[in-house]
């Protein structure tokens, strides 16, 4: 798993104290959510609303002409997005939980269905455009990857929703425990091979051990996160009122 994830992560960075610090930032905020993204899943879901809805507000006047500044719509634009965030949380779980069940589907799929073929990334420029790249990334993948990458990823999201829906506590523990594990081994993997590359050799080389690895952190966090987790509001019955004597 791990020396299929090295090539996906990109060629060495041009300023390594940069990509350092970034790396070394993203690794800390993923062990902040791999421990306790649960406990304040609710905040972080409207705060990413808030930050969100700001930046629509502030380019809005780009690309649509309307009568109201940029300070304004961002401004407007926070406090609906938040909102929205806070009240639509449980929604928001499935989707982030599916998309990164989907990452993982999509992963899982190239390193069984690639063959003998290597990752090769389309160059990103200033002149393409997002559709273009993913066009181009898309072609030049294997026709098995194709043929099965669209059913395992669908697959996968359907499940996170299903389970928000289904599971709501258990679908939010597992979600931050597993993007919080996510983050941590991709920029921390990213961080060690251009850092330090002889600690990658140290690392288990069967896919079966790094998976069972990973497993298991995953399945730490998330207990960890449902003990801190709030139970939510709890009904309390009413006593019968004593039977006077």
């Amino acid at each position: 798993m791990i020396q299929e994830l090295l090539p996906l992560l990109g060629n060495t960075p041009g300023n390594l104290a940069l990509f350092t610090e970034i790396a070394g930032t993203l690794s800390l905020i993923g062990l902040g959510l791999w421990l306790a993204g649960a406990r304040f899943s609710r905040q972080i879901i409207a705060l990413s609303g808030v930050a969100a809805g700001a930046m629509v507000g502030k380019f809005l006047p780009d690309f649509y002409p309307v009568n109201l500044s940029a300070p304004v719509l961002a401004i407007v634009g926070a406090l609906v997005f938040g909102l929205i965030g806070f009240v639509t949380h449980r929604l928001w779980i499935g989707v982030l939980l599916g998309s990164v069940l989907a990452w993982w589907a999509s992963l899982g799929t190239w390193i069984v269905m690639h063959g003998q073929q290597s990752w090769s990334q389309p160059v990103w420029d200033a002149d393409m455009s997002v559709s273009r790249f993913g066009s181009q990334l898309w072609s030049v993948l294997p026709t098995d990857v194709t043929r099965i990458l669209p059913w395992a990823a669908g697959s996968a999201m359907l499940t996170g929703v299903a389970m928000a829906i289904v599971w709501p506590r258990v679908a939010t523990v597992l979600n931050w425990s597993l993007a919080g594990m996510s983050l941590i081994l991709c920029a921390g993997l990213a961080l060690v091979s251009y850092q330090r590359p002889q600690w990658i050799g140290m690392l288990p080389a069967q896919n079966w051990s790094q998976l069972t690895a990973f497993a298991g952190l995953v399945l730490f966090g998330a207990l960890v996160q449902w003990k801190l987790s709030p139970r939510g509001a709890v009904k309390k019955t009413a006593k019968p009122a004593a039977a006077a004597e």
